[in-house]
């Protein structure tokens, strides 16, 4: 795959229950390649692929953005977080 644009974010099972029309939202853009529930933090940790996350060379690590929900739920960001 040429266009690896792929990034590593998670949902809180808390938002998942409370507010799935924001949900929706945030996952409309991606093409989710993995979701894993963690039990230990009680969230969903997902890999995905979505057009503005930024290209990963191959052999990279694939890097972790945070989710940003604005405007009471109307606007969904992908913010990239600094490296750890």
């Amino acid at each position: 795959m040429k266009d690896r644009r792929f990034g590593k974010f998670a949902i809180s099972a808390q938002l998942m229950e409370a507010d799935k029309h924001t949900v929706c939202m945030a996952l409309s853009g991606c093409v989710v390649v993995r979701c894993e529930m963690i039990y230990a933090y009680d969230n969903f940790e997902y890999t995905a692929w979505r057009s503005d996350f930024a290209q990963v060379p191959e052999g990279e690590i694939i890097p972790w953005y945070d989710v940003l929900i604005l405007d009471y739920g109307n606007k969904i960001e992908f913010k990239k977080r600094e490296s750890e």
